[in-house]
């Protein structure tokens, strides 16, 4: 007679480790992902009379394709996505 197991793909995984211990992993992997994302803002200061296709009073951001997320904040509550 053959010994059959209830499952003959099931393995159990002895660990030395609770549940404490990997949802203490799991917590400080969020926070190191979260403070990863959390940058400062990138600000600059633009000169805008120089020559080029752009007004004196204006500022020309010369992106090709797709993929960029960013916002440029004029002051005086103005804003401008890009």
């Amino acid at each position: 007679m053959l010994n059959q197991r209830p499952c003959p793909r099931c393995y159990t995984l002895v660990t030395p480790y609770s549940n404490a211990t990997y949802l203490l992993i799991f917590l400080l992997s969020v926070l190191l992902i979260e403070t990863t994302y959390a940058q400062n803002p990138f600000i600059t200061t633009w000169k805008t009379d120089n020559p080029g296709t752009s007004d004196d009073n204006q500022v020309t951001i010369p992106t090709d394709g797709g993929g960029y997320n960013y916002t440029v904040d004029w002051g005086k509550a103005t804003l401008t996505p890009g």
